[in-house]
């Protein structure tokens, strides 16, 4: 809650666990979209994610030089229309280059602008059905900035020239939330899967999510890779995860069983401890 806040007043840079595939036009979020990462090295897949109907994607990935190809029906890719690394709404943009992974794993989550080709009745439905506007989002959001900031200008100004009895409590406010931008960790964008008694991360581990209300159908599923980190975003809720290794016969045995709640984070970043 205290890093929204302070992304919110523009302190701290957004920290998404995902990139967004966008019609470079519209602003508008692309779904479905294939979403693949390749390693440079091998030239292989190395994972393939497709979007949701946000348009929302990611990848954790161990480091290394990678690229990212998105394929959409009626859309193409890299998009020729946007040019640099942010346009009017999106910011850390991705067309198309080599990119390389440098120390721990992390979460790779570029947004994709994707150019129209010709008219595609499913997004034409989409906007139609949720009338949702990323030009009034971004517009808010420097709004609210911009408010915090001048807000903070005018009562140094007041505190000089005309101060009154509560100036001094709003500057106190101020220096407070400054001070947790400075002091307050990140939020994680991970999560891990740790051996309980040799405290060390553990690497190959499945892990499937299945929602309460349908416990026998998995809605998602990922493996931890070298650091015992995985990547694993889903919508708010409340889920059962289990977590599956390799026993000594060559199958996949399950270890334990967790049950758990997915809040506005929108993603599961918990260290979870095996025997």
């Amino acid at each position: 809650m205290l890093n929204r806040m302070l992304v919110l007043f523009g302190l701290r840079a957004r920290q998404e666990h995902w990139g967004v595939v966008y019609d470079s036009k519209t602003k508008q979020s692309l779904d479905p979209v294939v979403v693949k990462l390749i390693d440079a090295k091998s030239g292989k897949v190395a994972q393939t994610f497709i979007t949701d109907i946000t348009g929302r994607y990611g990848f954790l990935s161990w480091p290394g030089k990678y690229k990212i190809f998105a394929r959409k029906t009626n859309y193409t890719f890299p998009s020729h229309l946007i040019e640099g690394d942010k346009d009017s709404v999106y910011e850390n943009l991705y067309r198309g280059e080599f990119f390389e992974v440098l120390g721990d794993a992390e979460v790779i989550a570029f947004n994709i602008p994707m150019d129209p080709q010709r008219e595609d009745w499913n997004q034409q439905e989409k906007e139609r059905m949720f009338n949702y506007s990323p030009r009034t989002e971004n517009f808010l959001r420097v709004l609210t900035i911009s408010l915090f900031w001048i807000v903070l200008a005018v009562f140094i100004a007041s505190k000089v020239y005309f101060p009154f009895f509560l100036t001094k409590y709003v500057l106190y406010f101020y220096g407070a939330v400054i001070l947790l931008a400075i002091l307050l960790p990140k939020n994680r964008l991970w999560g891990r899967v740790v051996s309980k008694s040799r405290n060390t991360s553990v690497s190959d581990v499945e892990l499937e999510l299945s929602h309460t209300r349908m416990p026998n159908i998995v809605i998602a599923r990922t493996s931890t890779i070298e650091d015992g980190k995985f990547f694993m975003r889903v919508q708010k809720g409340d889920y059962i995860l289990r977590i599956r290794i390799l026993n000594l016969q060559g199958a996949m045995e399950e270890v334990k069983t967790v049950n758990l709640t997915v809040g506005m984070e929108r993603a599961i970043t918990q260290d979870f401890f095996i025997d």
